[in-house]
């Protein structure tokens, strides 16, 4: 990777007619420079590959911490293992995507998924589509943002409060929508 730079707002993509086309891009004010040393490295003539990510921060291991100390303390008021906590919270509240497969490639498919770590399990369903089911597949919390993982964070608090369990964890402060300060 030769480097990142950030942009703002929706790209403009002008046709050349009979030229390359170009796509023109407004920059954050914080990337001209990074900008500036990466087409300093480019080369005329050779193809790039260019990757467009959103920038949402990705959670903090502080909204890990705090997360997992809570589940640990429901696991114990409920008597169940805080990793199957953790999974609840990530079906009820968490990330998933649906796909439609071939019902024979559906085992080795929650096989190589599950690989990924604990929250990435999935469920299958029953299809329309002959020979073929829907599979549900769940993301750990290893991928959220700060905002996903808020969401977990929010749910896993409110049912603290309802089962009566102190929520308050030395080191932690929690804000609005499960973010921290010291």
């Amino acid at each position: 990777m030769i480097g990142l730079f950030k942009f703002i707002g929706k790209p403009d993509l002008q046709f050349g007619y009979g030229r390359p086309n170009k796509l023109v891009l407004t920059l954050d004010s914080t990337s001209t420079t990074a900008c500036k040393q990466i087409i300093d490295e480019l080369s005329e003539g050779k193809t790039y590959k260019c990757e467009v990510k959103n920038n949402a921060k990705k959670r903090t291991l502080d909204q890990n911490a705090y997360f997992w100390v809570l589940c640990d303390r429901i696991a114990d008021r409920l008597h169940e293992s805080k990793e199957a906590v953790y999974r609840g919270y990530i079906k009820d509240y968490g990330e998933s995507t649906t796909l439609c497969m071939l019902t024979k490639a559906v085992d080795r498919y929650i096989e190589i998924w599950s690989k990924k770590g604990l929250g990435w399990f999935c469920e299958t369903m029953s299809s329309k589509i002959p020979n073929c089911t829907n599979v549900v597949a769940y993301y750990g919390s290893s991928v959220y943002d700060t905002e996903q993982m808020s969401r977990l964070i929010d749910a896993v608090v409110e049912n603290c409060k309802e089962l009566n369990i102190n929520y308050d964890v030395d080191g932690y402060e929690l804000t609005e929508r499960g973010n921290f300060h010291e």
